[in-house]
């Protein structure tokens, strides 16, 4: 498989990704903004988040779109799901009886499935952006042989 089609299947996931979770919060603003709200560290930014979150998630989907910032939208998804990752894994030991505020079917996950569900993700993002870089490192290499 050629690398650049494998980088777009990645970001054409997470497009698809970060829309959908994107669009089904907004879709479902209250509803997301009054979970948000009940988050332990996270509670009293509930409104902000429930704007930004979204707003973050939407960034990065056109950034994924754009061939020239890709990249910039593969290090934005990776940083994104780290954090969801990490506040997650917070939630599994300080609150484990909350519900989910993704939005549509990823709601329906447990905690540790929604945990592994993002590793999945994370890793391949990971596999995107190692990708991309030998990529661009390449066309660097070629261009600077090709103008000497």
């Amino acid at each position: 498989m050629k690398y650049g089609l494998c980088i777009d299947i990645i970001a054409g996931l997470l497009i698809l990704l970060f829309v959908y979770t994107a669009l089904s919060k907004l879709d479902n603003y209250s509803f997301f903004q009054a979970q948000l709200n009940l988050y332990p560290f996270i509670g009293l930014f509930g409104g902000t988040l429930a704007w930004a979150i979204p707003g973050m998630e939407l960034l990065i989907a056109i950034l994924l779109l754009l061939p020239a910032h890709r990249r910039k939208g593969l290090m934005g998804a990776l940083i994104l799901l780290i954090a969801f990752t990490i506040y997650l894994l917070l939630m599994i030991l300080y609150t484990p009886d909350l519900p989910c505020s993704c939005g549509g079917v990823i709601q329906s996950l447990t905690w540790t499935q929604h945990i592994f569900f993002n590793c999945g993700f994370i890793i391949i993002t990971f596999i995107a952006v190692l990708v991309s870089k030998r990529t661009e490192n390449r066309k660097k290499d070629t261009e600077e042989i090709h103008t000497h």
